[in-house]
């Protein structure tokens, strides 16, 4: 009995149990699930796509470099005196900033050239006995031929006497001795001349070779006389003076003078190395600096470097800033360069939040009919204050998706409002959640 009571209990416990859970509810089904899903309407913020010139830009920092950057070093050894320069003085090629040791290179220079006159002259005098000698021996060979001529006309003379007996044959002999005596003088005098002149010549030349040697060292010698007076190889301005009067120089330790900085500026900068192929020499760019930060400054491309960093895969660029400009910039300004590659009078152009990357590319959403339309889009380049360029897949008067479109999906319902503003769409709730 007790057995059956116990059985009872739990089986009225176990239907109160049952009596009192609520039914469980059923899954909503696919064409549930869309209907409540068309049902929401997303927030979003929109705009027409428009059309409007568009230019394209590159931007990217570069800095100012002078021009040319000398460092005046001594060249000639000696104290310097006449110290007639400081720092910020400008300076031209034809200003002396200082002197070293002059009097000492003018003694030198006078030496030099009273040394190279001296044997400019020796060697004067020994072309002019060259010349006197060989004269003589010309004319002395000339007066051996003829006596030889004599001699010879003599034997021809006298040999049809001695054949008819007239003259006896000593008398031929004579002749005829007198005629060899002559050939034999000749042969000798034209020897001795040749000897003569050949040791004649070698003095000339060795003379005429001192004085090319003392003209040289005369020259030298006002080479270092000219050096001595320092002055800068450019027009620019004194940016350090390094030396005093007495300052001890020597070209063999350089010893710097002064540094000059030109009155020239270049512009240096990189650009990426598919940027650097819309851009050419000669090309103008806008550049600006911290010190003007509300004022632009021209330069023109002058080099675009062959050569690409293999690292970084820049390529640097150089152009000549505008003389105008000289007056304000420095050598070392961190610079912000614009270069404007091309113009185009119409293009559409879009906010970069309306584009959305997707793992089949670019898509943007636009509004037709109260729901967002998906739209696979080619880009062009990207521009000034957030924008980019559309070159397919907008046309100019559709309602395009601005803010909110990360969430959105083709075909869901959509409608404007402030939430959008975050940059996230919310949709809003179905009727039946409102509740």
């Amino acid at each position: 009995m007790r057995k059956n009571g116990v059985s009872l209990l739990a089986a009225l416990a176990a239907l109160v149990l049952l009596s009192g859970c609520p039914d469980k509810p059923k899954a909503d089904t696919p064409a549930k699930k869309d209907e409540k899903a068309q049902s929401r309407r997303f927030l979003v913020r929109t705009a027409p796509v428009q059309v409007r010139p568009l230019q394209y830009e590159i931007e990217t920092t570069g800095s100012l470099q002078a021009d040319d950057i000398y460092r005046i070093d001594a060249q000639v050894a000696g104290a310097v005196e006449g110290v007639n320069f400081k720092e910020g003085d400008k300076v031209t090629p034809q200003m002396v900033l200082c002197r070293v040791a002059t009097r000492t290179y003018e003694l030198a220079a006078q030496r030099a050239k009273a040394a190279w006159q001296k044997a400019k002259d020796a060697a004067l005098n020994a072309q002019a006995n060259l010349t006197d000698t060989e004269r003589k021996t010309r004319n002395d060979i000339a007066r051996a031929k003829v006596k030889l001529s004599q001699a010879q006309r003599d034997v021809e003379r006298v040999k049809p006497a001695f054949a008819s007996g007239a003259v006896s044959q000593d008398e031929l002999l004579i002749v005829q001795d007198k005629a060899e005596l002559a050939a034999i003088e000749l042969r000798d005098m034209e020897e001795a001349a040749k000897t003569l002149v050949d040791v004649m010549c070698t003095a000339a030349q060795q003379k005429d070779a001192e004085a090319k040697q003392a003209e040289v060292e005369w020259l030298q010698a006002e080479d270092d006389l000219r050096k001595s007076a320092v002055v800068s190889p450019v027009a620019g301005t004194i940016d350090q003076r390094y030396i005093a009067n007495g300052t001890q120089v020597a070209p063999l330790t350089p010893t710097p003078v002064a540094q000059v900085i030109g009155t020239g500026l270049k512009l240096k900068f990189t650009l990426p190395e598919m940027e650097s192929a819309h851009v050419r020499e000669q090309t103008r760019v806008v550049f600006r600096v911290l010190a003007y930060p509300n004022r632009d400054f021209n330069a023109s491309i002058y080099y675009i470097s062959t050569l690409a960093d293999p690292k970084a895969r820049l390529v640097t660029c150089w152009a000549t800033v505008d003389k105008a400009a000289d007056a304000v910039l420095k050598s070392g300004f961190f610079t912000t360069v614009k270069i404007v590659t091309e113009t185009r009078g119409s293009a559409i152009v879009v906010p970069l939040t309306a584009v959305q990357p997707t793992e089949q590319g670019f898509v943007a959403f636009v509004v037709a009919d109260g729901k967002a339309r998906r739209r696979p889009v080619e880009l062009g380049l990207q521009v000034a204050d957030q924008g980019i360029e559309v070159l397919k897949g907008l046309s100019p008067g559709e309602i395009l998706v601005v803010e909110g479109g990360s969430a959105l999906q083709d075909g869901v319902l959509v409608r404007e409002g402030e939430a959008a503003a975050t940059g996230e769409a919310r949709p809003e709730k179905a009727p039946e959640e409102r509740k």
